[in-house]
């Protein structure tokens, strides 16, 4: 492995976070980093060259990270419910979405197809947004979770979230978007969650 991303200044910082906010594009050629200011920095993830550096987050910090299966749009989360789709390599936004408040979003997930995306804020608030053609159509689907959610995954099927709370390690159904269990002792699992490819 190779270190990079954090400049010594940063990482003097009382206030840095080792826990970088990123996300690596479906073909591997891109790292995109979310920073503390609200800008991304995108890297060639061979070279560790900037290829650039722009602000994502209009104030505040970076909360959330992912590029849709094409790589084409960059998912991107901050606070006061900031959610956006940018072009990862010019930072120009693409579309604004609404719907999660104040809170800040976190890191979105989507299915393999690129036909779902699912965001969501540590409030309550989870969201399933339907795309064509890498823009959301219509209003999201609203699953509120209760108090408190930590983190939220959308199976790349599209048919599952699993999402963790108080409760543990919940499993919703995207059709109906009802709880259909909660995974025997998983009380302990909280703060990231995310489904294998296949």
């Amino acid at each position: 492995g190779r270190v990079f991303g954090a400049t010594p200044e940063e990482q003097l910082d009382p206030s840095f976070n080792p826990f970088v906010i990123h996300a690596l594009s479906p073909d591997g050629r891109l790292l995109a980093v979310g920073r503390p200011d609200g800008t991304v920095t995108l890297t060639d993830a061979q070279t560790l060259r900037v290829l650039s550096d722009y602000r994502a987050v209009p104030s505040g910090p970076v909360f959330g990270l992912a590029f849709m299966p094409d790589g084409r749009s960059l998912a991107i989360g901050g606070g006061r419910g900031y959610l956006a789709l940018l072009d990862p390599r010019r930072g120009t936004v693409i579309a604004r979405l609404g719907g999660h408040g104040e809170s800040p979003v976190h890191s979105p997930t989507f299915s393999a197809d690129g036909q779902l995306m699912l965001t969501f804020s540590t409030s309550d608030t989870i969201l399933l947004w339907r795309l064509q053609d890498g823009r959301p159509t219509g209003a999201p689907r609203r699953y509120a979770g209760g108090p408190a959610i930590d983190s939220a995954a959308l199976s790349p099927d599209g048919r599952t979230i699993a999402l963790t709370g108080q409760r543990g390690v919940d499993i919703i159904d995207t059709t109906t978007m009802r709880r259909r269990t909660t995974l025997a002792g998983s009380e302990t699992v909280r703060i990231l969650l995310r489904f294998t490819p296949d």
